[in-house]
């Protein structure tokens, strides 16, 4: 967020943000005893792989780091737009935060409310969305294929509200809350397949199924097994094998011999055991 300009028809005329206003922050934060944004060392500074975190862009973009330094009108407002557009996305009832604490950002989408303000906020950022691509290089700003991402979900989100509040047919609402539209549980399984292949910004199908590997090894030693193959309704050829002497010593030291791995060791077996499954 080095300085990210955007133009809006229904909010000010340039809207950007810089990233040394949050430096200097935090900085100064960091000699006080109480903070009242909630940025720390990771958020400001972060790494290639820590980029991706969720948790530390929801410092960054917070009404908290807005409100701290008002006098920061440009960057303040830029966050103060991101917020909004994330409220808009992300209402999940008709109650909890509309109604508790009159948040119209929060609002369900009504066509009753005379302003419509929420789609109109929406359409306005389909437009910022395209103007926030680079020129030439890219220089902290969106990349194409997000830009182009953000334009179409607003300009998609306005047009399917405005059908099913205004439809004659079934499929009429008398609100809708856009969360349910948003929900994927895919998204939820690439970032994690994202966050365990490493930093690289590229993953291959092979990334992937290595992660997927190690998730079910995880699972498989999480399972008690059953020791009874009568009960279990196993039965074969090696079922009445007599194990060797060497066999059984080791069969007789394995729950030490578990209890003694480290667990760095063990999340070494994970990983050997992902790549050769």
């Amino acid at each position: 967020m080095s300085r990210i300009s955007t133009t809006s028809p229904l909010e000010s005329p340039a809207v950007s943000g810089k990233s040394s206003h949050l430096i200097d922050l935090y900085e100064h934060e960091t000699n006080t005893m109480i903070k009242l944004s909630q940025l720390s060392k990771a958020s400001v500074y972060p790494s290639n792989i820590e980029r991706q975190k969720v948790t530390l862009v929801l410092n960054v973009f917070s009404e908290k780091t807005s409100a701290t330094k008002p006098e920061w009108k440009e960057t303040a407002a830029f966050i103060d737009q991101i917020v909004k557009l994330w409220k808009v996305f992300n209402t999940i009832n008709y109650g909890r935060t509309y109604i508790r604490f009159q948040d119209a950002d929060s609002a369900p989408i009504d066509l009753s409310r005379i302003d419509q303000s929420q789609l109109n906020f929406l359409s306005s950022w389909s437009e910022i969305a395209l103007s926030m691509t680079p020129e030439g290089q890219r220089v902290k700003t969106l990349t194409k294929d997000t830009a182009k991402a953000l334009h179409w979900t607003c300009k998609c989100l306005v047009a399917m509200s405005q059908y099913l509040l205004t439809t004659a047919s079934a499929l009429y609402h008398q609100y809708l809350v856009l969360v349910f539209f948003q929900q994927d549980d895919l998204e939820h399984h690439f970032a994690h397949f994202r966050m365990s292949a490493g930093s690289n910004y590229y993953k291959t199908a092979e990334d992937v199924a290595h992660t997927h590997a190690m998730d079910r090894a995880k699972l498989f030693l999480q399972m008690e097994p059953e020791l009874n193959y009568v009960s279990a309704h196993h039965e074969c050829d090696h079922c009445d094998k007599c194990p060797s002497d060497s066999e059984i010593l080791i069969l007789d030291d394995l729950p030490e011999s578990i209890n003694n791995i480290s667990r760095d060791e063990k999340m070494s077996l994970f990983f050997i055991g992902g790549y050769t499954a």
